[in-house]
């Protein structure tokens, strides 16, 4: 088992990001935006810029990377799905 805390959480985190990043490929692919409110992964992103900070508050290296993974794929995919929105609209 494992016993240190921040790699658990940063396995959390890159899983997280890899899901996350699944769903920037399916909305690449089909480039359409049904159903979402906006201000729901930008919240979730603004969770992850807090997270990298307090990652790094309290030394949390691994945890830190995989919240790095999955901000980016939520600001990627939030990004998509605005410019997709805004070009069918």
């Amino acid at each position: 088992m494992i016993d240190n805390p921040d790699i658990v959480n940063a396995c959390f985190e890159f899983i997280g990001g890899c899901t996350q990043w699944a769903n920037v490929r399916q909305l690449w692919q089909h480039k359409e935006v049904k159903g979402i409110v906006w201000w729901f992964p930008a919240f979730f992103i603004s969770w992850g810029l807090y997270n990298l900070r307090f990652y790094s508050a309290v030394a949390a290296p691994y945890s830190w990377w995989g919240g790095l993974w999955m901000t980016c794929a939520n600001i990627v995919w939030l990004s998509l799905a605005l410019y997709y929105k805004r070009k069918t609209v």
